[in-house]
């Protein structure tokens, strides 16, 4: 399918320490008619997942979000097995995300278990599995969720009953998501994997049953939670090793359940994000700067209808610093046990008004990045595209002409300007060291240019993981160069495990027979170049690369050589989405110049 391109330059406002600033320069905007078949009388957008999370949209509330066009977005595997399935909870993994979720089983007595699954794109699910199984406990239930910082997990949930028949938290803790407290999954819970809290008094007989979170940070646990026999509070207490705390008083009065809790760098400061529900039809969610005091609540949403009447949890999907929305768990009817899994987007707007002054709006959408409008069968609609930040409201530029079919598939790209991208060449290249970690050898930097010997290390930027950016460079080549842009790549640089962007003087005879696959500007061994553009030998070259969730796309000389889902291949879609990032040594002299990015997470 040929693409249509629609170009407009617009103003938007960054992140800097959370206040809003403008930037004159502004951005490109691009929509462009892509290959693909959306449902008819619809047409779907993609690239408009939310950006960094910004205080100042979240302390007015004015958030576009959008609900998931599956209603429910899961649901149990077999009618009177897991029939009630709820408190979702979601962790970003290299490869996406791992959703885990509590389910009520009904046979014979009806035991609450915890049970996972994984995701790329919130499109499929795959590895459904027990994690945890009840033990001694009539139900192990409500868990919460979070990544330990080393590829493992850190779950506090709800079991029932203790010595004293009431509903306490119970933590497990995996290195690897397959042994759990030492034990391979389904691991059975047990009374001592019990959390204690010293200092509050009431503990012994409180009731915490789907209200407690845990939260991870500076080597320090903290555990929040609500005592259903000491309503309208949600507690702090803080502990070295997870399983004891001590009480540290209110974090927050108001008489919700805490389900989640997300911390965010923004500027120079932290932000956190709890969420709150209270077996109702609404959702809420409360801020701070400290996570010691919270904001008053405010709303984050209500049920859709019937089918989620009675909303009993909700969990945060997060990628980098993007909050891209959450799933919730609810049901029918008010015995909460059918309930079902749901989901909803934190989004830009796109708009498409006709000619005639029609307006068609996004009705709902397809996972984080992907928003469907309602439009009617027939011809196609001649009128101009609207783009609105993550509030709704906040126009991205000025509206761009163009069409708009049913059944037509659609990607918005916004690309900075360059002002807004970081150097990452230093002059000492103090940033940089071996991709086997240790000084580098073989480059330096002459001038505005760094050079590489042909004879020396392959080189990373130091200690930071990189998951969604673009990154501009040149590079020169002599004749037969060979290098590589390193992406995503794990602590072990590979182009086989991570991506390679080739680089390449393909003009060399030496590499006369070479693959698609490996000529300049593909993704190494996967995904080939759609065509030739590059210099000859001796003169520069510019090159972009995308990363954006799980699309990644590289151009050379201001052509589009790879747009790749890597979901698509099977080679790319278990490979890591974020990781180090580096430029690669292939025996050859090299010369690259400014190498700048910009981050999206």
């Amino acid at each position: 399918m040929k693409s249509i391109v629609f170009s407009i330059c617009i103003s938007i406002g960054i992140l800097w320490g959370g206040a809003i600033m403008a930037q004159d320069s502004g951005w490109q905007a691009d929509v462009r008619l892509v290959p693909g078949q959306g449902e008819f009388g619809t047409a779907e957008v993609m690239g408009v997942a939310a950006g960094v999370f910004d205080p100042a949209i979240w302390e007015t509330g004015d958030l576009f979000i959008l609900p998931d066009q599956r209603s429910p977005l899961i649901a149990p595997r077999l009618t009177g097995l897991f029939r009630n399935i709820y408190a979702p909870s979601i962790v970003e993994t290299p490869t996406g995300w791992r959703v885990f979720y509590g389910a009520w089983d009904g046979v014979p007595t009806g035991n609450d278990r915890i049970y996972s699954m994984d995701t790329h794109d919130f499109l499929d699910f795959e590895n459904r599995h027990t994690v945890i199984e009840h033990g001694p406990f009539i139900h192990v239930c409500n868990v919460n969720a979070h990544s330990d910082g080393n590829g493992g997990f850190d779950l506090v949930c709800t079991a029932y009953p203790d010595a004293n028949d009431r509903n306490k938290p119970i933590r497990f803790s995996s290195p690897d998501g397959k042994i759990w407290n030492g034990s391979e999954a389904p691991y059975a819970a047990q009374t001592s994997d019990l959390v204690t809290v010293e200092g509050y008094e009431k503990y012994a007989d409180a009731d915490i049953n789907g209200i407690n979170v845990l939260l991870k940070e500076d080597g320090k646990y903290h555990l929040y939670f609500g005592n259903f026999k000491d309503w309208g509070h949600i507690y702090r207490a803080s502990g070295e090793d997870g399983k004891t705390f001590r009480f540290e008083g209110s974090a927050l009065d108001a008489p919700h359940m805490v389900n989640d809790l997300q911390k965010f760098q923004i500027g120079r400061g932290n932000w956190y994000l709890m969420a709150l529900h209270a077996n109702g039809d609404h959702l809420w969610y409360s801020l701070s700067k400290d996570g010691k005091t919270f904001e008053a609540e405010k709303v984050l949403g209500k049920n859709l209808g019937e089918s989620d009447r009675y909303i009993v949890a909700v969990g945060w999907v997060v990628r980098g610093r993007r909050v891209q929305g959450f799933l919730y768990g609810a049901g029918a009817v008010t015995s909460l046990d059918r309930n079902r899994i749901f989901g909803r987007w934190l989004q830009k707007k796109v708009v498409f008004t006709a000619e005639d002054g029609t307006r068609y709006e996004p009705i709902a959408s397809l996972g984080p990045d992907r928003q469907i409008l309602k439009v009617p069968m027939g011809t196609e609609i001649e009128g101009q595209f609207e783009v609105f930040g993550d509030d709704g409201k906040t126009p991205l530029g000025k509206p761009v002409k163009g069409k708009l079919a049913s059944g037509g598939v659609y990607q918005l790209d916004l690309n900075p300007a360059e002002d807004q991208f970081e150097n990452l060449l230093d002059p000492d290249l103090s940033r940089w060291e071996s991709v086997e970690g240790g000084p580098q050898h073989g480059w330096s930097m002459n001038g505005d240019i760094l050079e590489f010997s042909g004879s020396g290390s392959s080189i990373k930027l130091k200690g930071r993981d990189y998951g969604d950016f673009i990154l501009r460079l040149e590079y020169r080549l002599p004749l037969g160069g060979n290098s590589g842009v390193l992406i995503r790549q794990p602590v072990q640089f590979s182009s086989s495990e991570g991506i390679e962007i080739q680089v390449l003087d393909d003009h060399a005879p030496e590499y006369a027979d070479i693959k698609p696959y490996q000529h300049a500007g593909s993704i190494y061994g996967v995904v080939p170049a759609a065509k030739d553009v590059i210099k000859p030998a001796g003169e520069w070259n510019s090159m972009e690369i995308l990363c954006l969730g799980s699309r990644v796309r590289s151009s050379i000389n201001g052509t589009v050589l790879t747009d790749a889902n890597v979901d698509d291949y099977l080679g790319l879609k278990n490979r890591p989405r974020r990781g180090g990032l580096g430029l690669q040594n292939h025996g050859s002299k090299l010369e690259y110049r400014h190498v700048r990015m910009k981050r999206l997470d």
